[in-house]
């Protein structure tokens, strides 16, 4: 290097003395520059949002406009949101402010719920760390405010000796299983059972994650409304229709909620105790079920409920039968009296394209760039593993590149992140 730079010593040789004493003095002086950028970074708040009072400064979301963030009766949704999307810490003050905001006579009114509520599923919908979100909610008071029925089940002791946490832990990691699936984090019996392909495949995730959540909360009324003594799965479907309600859901999320929450045990039970290989056990399973859409989510639910239960609970024998009872159903609702595997995972793909295609119909930004028979076209030029795995906004974004080269634009093109409204509930 010092030979290549021209650098010699009084002998004619290479001055690598020279050399390293200009390396040093480079990097040192690069050193110090640019560690004065990143501390000017760190320390600086970054604003988050627009006059939400709200900003990142260390990797933590603070307060520093105490009077904008007071105006927003929503700001600590906002806040947790915003902690999750960007894989931010709270501020121990910011923390301290939720408390207090919890305590007082926030959300108290219809309209306020209403919006809580919905603030609430979108964070569900969010990428991220959803379940260290809803920890944060119960640390700091604001579960109650918005999902009382659950957050008394954090505390609420099992009867099942098999449980070894609490009703409401059990039940986030039930949410935790299915968001693993959702980030691609797999593992042998998902592998197996092709479970992200098949959350991949739902038209709304939205309706599961509501369910691993409250699939258990009839467990702290042994009564239905009626003072009839009822297994929890009566007592908690009892419940959904006016949680839902409360959250702000479209009718069919209540539906879908109501009927998983119903119907839990359902796959369970039916994998272990009866004959998978009589046409009467499948077809009195898809009488129950309905449709394809339901039956997926059960029996996700289902792999989620019992892998959450305790270590070694969901044994290879047990994920074996519920995927036979599973894939026969599937099968069954699909094609009658067959099940021939190959032919549902076909459907299933299917299935994913007609819902992509719907969802990026909706877009506003897609259909300014893209015809719908360019949807069309893009959606079944693309292989399985590219629908299955590509985010939504991504796709969409992928739609506007080719939309504008096709109009003989050259320059880079920007990513812009898709607007709230591809997150449908």
């Amino acid at each position: 290097m010092a030979a290549h730079l021209g650098l010699k010593n009084s002998y004619g040789d290479p001055d690598i003395e020279t050399l390293m004493r200009r390396y040093y003095t480079a990097v040192a002086d690069i050193d110090r520059i640019s560690g004065k950028v990143v501390s000017r970074c760190l320390d600086t708040p970054i604003p988050l949002g627009r006059d939400t009072g709200l900003s990142a400064a260390r990797r933590r979301v603070a307060i520093t406009n105490p009077a904008l963030a007071a105006a927003d009766s929503l700001w600590p949704i906002r806040a947790l949101d915003y902690a999750q999307t960007y894989t931010l810490r709270l501020e121990p003050a910011t923390e301290e402010a939720m408390q207090e905001f919890a305590a007082g006579d926030n959300w108290s009114d219809d309209e306020s719920k209403a919006m809580a509520g919905l603030g609430f599923l979108q964070i569900l919908l969010r990428p991220g760390d959803t379940v260290g979100t809803l920890r944060r909610l119960h640390r700091n008071g604001l579960l109650e405010k918005i999902l009382p029925e659950f957050a008394f089940t954090m505390n609420l002791a099992p009867y099942d000796p098999s449980h070894i946490y609490t009703i409401g832990e059990h039940s986030l990691y039930v949410l935790g299983n299915i968001i693993a699936l959702r980030d691609g984090i797999a593992d042998e019996e998902s592998r197996r059972a092709s479970h992200q392909s098949i959350l991949r495949a739902l038209d709304s995730p939205l309706p599961l994650y509501l369910a691993a959540l409250l699939h258990d909360i009839g467990k702290q009324w042994s009564q239905d409304k009626a003072g009839n003594r009822q297994p929890h799965e009566i007592t908690g479907a009892e419940q959904v229709t006016e949680i839902c309600r409360r959250l702000g859901c479209a009718p069919e999320t209540t539906a879908n909620v109501e009927f998983l929450v119903r119907h839990h045990l359902l796959l369970a039970q039916t994998s272990r105790l009866r004959d998978l290989g009589q046409p009467a056990t499948i077809r009195e399973v898809a009488r129950i079920v309905g449709d394809v859409e339901r039956l997926r989510m059960l029996y996700l639910l289902t792999y989620a409920d019992t892998k959450a239960v305790g270590p070694g609970i969901l044994t290879d024998m047990n994920a074996r039968l519920l995927h036979e009872l599973f894939a026969r159903t599937e099968g069954y609702l699909l094609y009658g009296e067959g099940d021939d595997a190959a032919d549902a995972e076909s459907e299933r793909l299917n299935t994913v394209r007609a819902r992509l295609q719907r969802q990026l119909g909706r877009e506003p930004a897609v259909n300014e760039a893209a015809a719908p028979e360019d949807i069309r076209t893009h959606i079944e030029a693309m292989p399985a593993s590219y629908l299955l795995n590509t985010p939504l906004e991504k796709m969409a974004q992928h739609l506007n590149m080719v939309a504008r080269l096709r109009a003989g634009e050259t320059e880079v093109i920007e990513m812009h992140t898709m607007p709230d409204s591809c997150l449908l509930y």
